[in-house]
């Protein structure tokens, strides 16, 4: 009786990890879904030769990884993941702002520099967004 009462409370223990886990993951999707699919569409199409969409751009990307930061998450790999992400949208604001300031100073190399560091930190982004739902959707 004693092995299956102990084994009820594994799964009762492990049953209750993954709710908060699941919990922790809407709570990240739901900072993150609507911010990136307004980021997407103006990385994608309007960032042009305007140094007020690119700092804007730099703005959107430092306010989402400010409000990851306020998600309490304790899951240590949900955690890890999130981390991973918030640096990769910094490095990204970074860039969005070089290649603002790029624009102002008329550098097109630095310009050019900003957007080849953006295109890249987007591979990685996709790279970083694929694990953290991978990780959501496991068991």
């Amino acid at each position: 009786m004693r092995p299956l009462l102990l084994a009820g409370l594994m799964l009762v223990a492990w049953g209750c990890d993954y709710l908060d886990r699941t919990g922790e993951c809407r709570e990240v999707a739901s900072v993150l879904n609507p911010k990136l699919d307004r980021l997407a569409g103006t990385v994608g199409h309007r960032l042009q030769d305007d140094s007020t969409v690119w700092s804007k751009v730099a703005d959107s990307y430092a306010s989402t990884s400010r409000d990851l930061e306020r998600i309490a998450i304790r899951d240590a790999q949900l955690s890890r993941n999130t981390t991973d992400l918030q640096l990769n949208l910094s490095s990204a604001k970074d860039a969005a702002r070089r290649g603002a300031l790029a624009l102002v100073q008329h550098d097109r190399a630095a310009l050019e520099r900003a957007r080849s560091d953006l295109r890249s930190l987007a591979r990685r982004h996709t790279v970083l967004i694929n694990s953290l739902q991978a990780y959501c959707r496991s068991p």
